[in-house]
């Protein structure tokens, strides 16, 4: 049997929310003040937990690098709340932010979720982000999330649709910013002409050992045609077209060499360009 790509990741501009759906609101009251929150779903079928999250804590979680969340469970229903610990909230989990990079749990993040005996953990990446669950048996997939999400989409607060502004009038003014929207959209109606005529990024291809498997990643701005990606392994190979916002893909690797090449190939000229990188995995001495 074959190995098989564990996962595929998308290039962070064009990740849709794909499990986190449902906005709802839920009115808490304090003192005497009446306080609107607003939540998401996150409910990926793979995931044995559902979780529900307010639109201010991603924004709370994005000004720390990494702690605790506080919030609720009843049974497989987590809501969380706040990075802040205070009653009636418990501990549900731990989270990470960073900078940049790809959204999988690093070796700190898991030690972090142990000590806090956590059942969920929240990994922000760039403008990227998703929720890591413990499984029925204790364990955890920390390679990547069941579902990752924009973080600017999960934290847009949808418009209130019993709000409806005004129809615009036409003055002279809305006529001159037509005009001037026209004159902005024709560079930009040229730019796949122009585009081939830019300096080409390095495509970058790697490949890095996480956790026992091999997260491949290239640079997407340096495509220009149809490409593949093709895992040899032994006598095995594999060989996937890659979409043009793909970043990475995942992989489960059975011995200790594995070559990959990464071919685009030239409609113009009818070239094929190819990129090769190796993964060695050193093997300790053998005792005698």
């Amino acid at each position: 049997m074959l190995p098989q790509l564990l996962g595929v990741d998308p290039a962070p501009q064009n990740v849709r929310i794909a499990c986190v759906r449902n906005t709802f609101e839920d009115s808490h009251y304090l003192g005497e003040q009446m306080q609107t929150v607003q939540y998401r779903r996150w409910t990926p079928p793979e995931s044995n937990l559902r979780i529900e999250f307010s639109l201010d804590l991603l924004q709370e979680v994005r000004r720390n690098a990494a702690g605790v969340l506080y919030g609720s469970r009843h049974g497989n229903e987590v809501r969380v709340m706040s990075i802040v610990s205070g009653p009636p909230f418990e501990v549900v989990g731990t989270f990470a932010n960073r900078i940049r990079g790809e959204v999988f749990m690093t070796e700190s993040d898991l030690l972090r979720f142990d000590q806090e005996n956590a059942v969920m953990a929240l990994i922000m990446a760039g403008k990227k982000a998703g929720f890591f669950v413990k499984n029925p048996d204790g364990s955890i997939q920390s390679i990547q999330s069941h579902e990752e999400f924009s973080i600017v989409d999960a934290i847009s607060r949808p418009a209130n649709p019993r709000k409806k502004p005004p129809a615009p009038t036409k003055t002279r003014w809305t006529l001159a910013a037509t005009a001037c929207l026209g004159l902005i959209a024709i560079p930009l109606a040229a730019a796949p002409l122009w585009k081939p005529l830019l300096a080409r990024p390095r495509l970058a291809l790697s490949v890095i050992e996480v956790a026992g498997q091999l997260r491949i990643t290239w640079n997407p701005r340096a495509i220009r045609g149809p490409a593949t990606i093709e895992i040899m392994e032994g006598a095995d190979s594999i060989v996937r077209p890659v979409s043009p916002v793909q970043t990475s893909v995942v992989y489960a690797p059975r011995t200790a060499k594995v070559e990959v090449r990464f071919s685009e190939f030239n409609e113009r000229t009818n070239a094929v360009k190819m990129e090769r990188a190796d993964f060695h995995r050193t093997l300790p001495p053998l005792h005698r």
